[in-house]
């Protein structure tokens, strides 16, 4: 059996976190946009995360034929917009939003199909300091609603491409990473003929999981490279940045073997985990999806997923407080006067009506 206080909790304590994040989104200078709920088929078939006919809900307008999708995605809707209404608008440009986003859940590994979500997207600031206020913010954010238990979890796609690029039949082995299937690994490796200065990297790449010493492993097995040297002094570089900025070090792990995104990230791609392993927000660098709207912009923006924050935000306000509860019908312009005065006021036409208040109502006086 339902609660019968439970969806209007769920209710409040989606308002309250709204209202914490949009608070420090704020402080850093972003400007909510409002977006529709349905979007061009063409449009996130070449832009949105994911995409593909299974994971959407597919609709045709009766007025144009066109097909149209409900929003499985908030950042495509925004880079069009970004692209053309923000022409004259300073850079760099900070707009957030709020709301729904859509997903066909029979094929969507068990997510749910509807997912309530607050994000921010930023155009047009040089990579490190984007992705530095990027996950700052995640971070101020997951702290402000009261979470401490879980973990900054990165992944690097542009040095993901890059190790591929090293290696002929890379889209085996990339399947292979993806799997952790270290025997296929090993086997793969030796039918390629691998370089041994190379081997142990190709090797081991799979396992490259940790905290901030996984860099230095991976850098010296990169020495044949310094581009990749430099790559992976640029991720050193961030994590001391928000170590200074006072992010936990305990809190940040890489995993540059991981593989999601890599057809939509350009950078790092970040995942705040749970103490269960829900995704509490995640985001990243998407630099190529402005040049889809013909932009050369630089883009990061970060997505919290309220459903998944709800399951471990503590707020937990059980009443609607109430200066007056009003009770007759000779009362009810009475209640009106109060209102116009400022009191909350709640209103009932008989005594015999009234129903256990208390378990909602936090009533301050009572009028009958």
């Amino acid at each position: 059996m339902i609660n019968e206080t439970r969806l209007p909790q769920r209710a409040k304590k989606i308002r309250r976190a709204t209202a914490e994040i949009e608070k420090i989104l704020e402080g850093y200078g972003y400007t909510e946009v409002y977006l529709p709920l349905y979007e061009y088929y063409d449009i996130l078939s070449k832009t949105a995360w994911d995409f593909s006919d299974e994971n959407i809900i597919r609709f045709i307008d009766r007025n144009t034929g066109k097909s149209m999708v409900l929003r499985p995605d908030f950042t495509p809707q925004v880079c069009r917009n970004v692209a053309n209404y923000f022409n004259s608008y300073p850079r760099p440009i900070r707009l957030s939003y709020k709301g729904r986003i859509f997903r066909n859940v029979n094929t969507n590994k068990g997510l749910k199909s509807e997912m309530q979500q607050i994000g921010l997207e930023l155009f047009g600031e040089e990579e490190l300091f984007g992705d530095l206020e990027l996950i700052n913010i995640g971070y101020k954010c997951l702290l402000a609603l009261g979470i401490q238990e879980f973990k900054i979890v990165f992944t690097d796609i542009f040095f993901l491409k890059e190790v591929l690029n090293l290696i002929d039949n890379n889209e085996n082995y990339l399947n292979l990473i993806e799997t952790k299937n270290y025997s296929e690994i090993e086997k793969f490796l030796n039918s390629a003929g691998i370089s041994t200065d190379r081997h142990e990297l190709f090797s081991t790449f799979a396992k490259c999981y940790g905290g901030f010493e996984i860099l230095s492993d991976i850098r010296e097995k990169v020495s044949f490279s310094k581009e990749l040297q430099s790559r992976i002094d640029e991720l050193a570089s961030l994590h001391n940045n928000l170590v200074e900025l006072g992010v936990s070090s305990d809190k940040i792990v890489f995993d540059l073997s991981e593989t999601s995104g890599i057809n939509y990230y350009t950078g790092i791609n970040v995942k705040f985990i749970g103490q269960r392993g829900n995704i509490l927000a995640s985001g990243g660098r998407y630099d190529n999806i402005m040049r889809n709207f013909g932009i050369n912009i630089s883009a990061c923006g970060l997505a919290f997923n309220l459903e998944e924050i709800l399951t471990v935000y503590g707020f937990n306000e059980t009443k609607v407080e109430v200066d007056y509860l009003v009770i007759g019908k000779d009362n009810f312009k009475k209640a009106e006067e109060l209102r116009k005065k400022g009191f909350k006021v709640l209103w009932v036409s008989d005594k015999d009506k009234l129903q256990k208040p208390e378990i909602v109502y936090d009533i301050k006086n009572i009028l009958s």
